[in-house]
């Protein structure tokens, strides 16, 4: 087969579309470009190369678009790190409480240790996982890329 054979430029061009269409669905999960490669090379066999042939592409077709795509990767990292923390203080929080409860409630009678157990707070955790599914939420829209 010719390079210029028109079967094989079409083909050619439909495997670029495919993949480009590929990425542009990855990016709007947010993505980052490591992501792209591993996640198209395991699920639909994209060699890496052509994956970051096609990356650069759009980020030079877009250079504003991914300007704010990176900010929004970068804030949706801290966002994820401050969750994590704050879960984190909620559970050490809850630890503390319940040892402080069962230390002040700490009852014996004869050889028999009696603790009262106390019900789980859940509004925390209620509450941390609204405000995770609010910010989250919020950042997740359409994201436009010029095709060409």
């Amino acid at each position: 087969m010719a390079v210029s054979d028109p079967e094989r430029i079409s083909s050619d061009i439909i495997l670029i579309k495919r993949v480009q269409h590929m990425i542009e669905s990855c990016l709007q999960r947010y993505m980052n470009k490591e992501e792209v490669v591993k996640e198209l090379k395991e699920k639909a066999l994209i060699e890496p190369w052509l994956v970051d042939l096609l990356w650069r592409g759009l980020e030079k077709e877009n250079p504003e678009f991914f300007s704010g795509y990176h900010v929004r990767l970068m804030l949706i990292k801290q966002i994820t790190m401050f969750n994590q923390l704050l879960e984190r203080q909620c559970y050490l929080m809850e630890q503390s409480h319940q040892e402080e409860h069962q230390d002040n409630n700490h009852h014996t009678t004869g050889s028999q240790v009696v603790h009262e157990v106390m019900p789980p707070r859940s509004s925390q955790y209620n509450l941390m996982n609204s405000l995770d599914g609010f910010i989250i939420h919020g950042l997740q829209q359409s994201l436009p890329l010029a095709s060409k």
